[in-house]
């Protein structure tokens, strides 16, 4: 499997980019995963009018991935989707929030979205703002999109991540570029 996009400019693609966030969290002695469960998520989601909004967005995609399809006897196609808070947090995170990775570090939980196209800044942002008060529920305190443009480590990105926690700006407007 090709971690690069684009073989002429060896640009990372989203897969290769999770990895490294995935192996630099992995080597961290700071960083830590935390987990939600998918109860909770669907709660603050069907809490949340935003959240009910993306869940909508998500929809096709949870139907693709999870739903059992049965056809009648005249041949017409219905399918049965599982509650929300029966699928896995993971898939509820990524699909309908946004998020790749819930992580601690020095006491803040910060929600992490992984991209590899710097073109998504926007509408990505646009996004995490609209879902603001459902990542508060949570418990998230800082949300952040990683931009990856090239390989980096778990000491690059603890130093990326240090300069957020000093920052008091809001807590869904950094982007971090790596």
């Amino acid at each position: 499997m090709s971690y690069t996009s684009d073989r002429n400019n060896n640009r990372i693609n989203g897969y290769a980019a999770e990895c490294l966030l995935a192996t630099a969290i992995h080597q961290s002695k700071r960083i830590h995963t935390w987990d939600i469960e998918p109860k909770v998520l669907a709660e603050a989601i069907f809490n949340d009018p935003a959240g009910k909004k993306h869940l909508k967005i998500a929809e096709p995609f949870l139907v693709r991935e999870f739903a059992e399809i049965s056809i009648d006897e005249l041949g017409r196609k219905s399918f049965t989707l599982p509650l929300l808070h029966d699928l896995p947090a993971v898939t509820i995170l990524d699909r309908v929030l946004g998020l790749d990775y819930c992580i601690e570090f020095f006491g803040y939980r910060i929600g992490i979205d992984v991209t590899v196209n710097p073109l998504m800044e926007v509408k990505k942002l646009r996004k995490k703002r609209e879902l603001a008060s459902v990542y508060s529920h949570l418990g998230f305190e800082k949300i952040v999109i990683l931009v990856v443009n090239n390989t980096f480590d778990s000491q690059l990105l603890e130093a990326k991540l240090k300069l957020i926690n000093k920052s008091d700006a809001a807590n869904i407007n950094h982007i971090v570029v790596v």
